[in-house]
């Protein structure tokens, strides 16, 4: 009776197992591939976000300088102006060697400054942190809550006899971003030139 029933025919295990690991590799490049979007995204979300806050420095930078130029001669010595260009002494601020990563907190100090861009008025320079500071979790350079978070500012003087000085203002953010490491963080940075008004 058996002669008329042909032999059920079933997937071998080995079977089973190639269809798996083919399920398997597919399934992993699949989110592989998401991840790397995601981050992306993320990093791009990120660039913008700083380059606002960047964006901001400069306004704040420009709106002090601006403000300098119409006040009454009187009150041009406690200007803000005068504040942001006699820090340290009207010394160029000290550059950050950035090529290790984002600086650590013991470089966020000195000569180094940021605005306040609601007032356009100088911070502190307490108000310098390291994106690593464990005060707040920053997740980009911002300023948040009257601190820099990898954020700031160097100032470089250039003078010529005969010409007005001019100071170019370096407004630098170092962060880690998504899927990115301490020592390859993200960087970016824009230079502003201000003519020296008060000459």
């Amino acid at each position: 009776m058996l002669a008329g029933r042909g032999l059920a025919k079933g997937d071998t295990i080995i079977e089973v197992l190639l269809a798996i690991t083919v399920f398997s590799l597919v399934a992993i490049a699949t989110i592989t591939i998401m991840n790397q979007g995601v981050n992306t995204t993320q990093r791009a979300l990120e660039i913008t976000q700083v380059r606002q806050q960047i964006d901001s420095q400069v306004d704040a930078l420009q709106a002090a300088h601006q403000a300098y130029s119409v006040l009454p001669d009187g009150e041009k010595v406690n200007s803000e102006w005068k504040k942001i260009i006699s820090t340290n002494g009207g010394a160029n601020t000290t550059s950050i060697n950035d090529t290790t990563g984002c600086p650590a907190q013991s470089q966020m100090t000195g000569d180094l400054f940021i605005m306040d861009t609601t007032t356009a008025t100088l911070l502190d320079s307490s108000a310098l942190k390291s994106i690593t500071s464990d005060d707040v979790p920053v997740v980009y350079s911002q300023l948040y809550d009257g601190a820099a978070y990898g954020l700031w500012i160097e100032r470089v003087k250039y003078s010529k006899p005969g010409f007005l000085s001019a100071y170019d203002f370096r407004v630098r953010a170092c962060w880690v971003a998504a899927g990115m490491t301490i020592t390859n963080p993200m960087q970016i940075e824009t230079t502003v030139r201000l003519y020296d008004v008060s000459e």
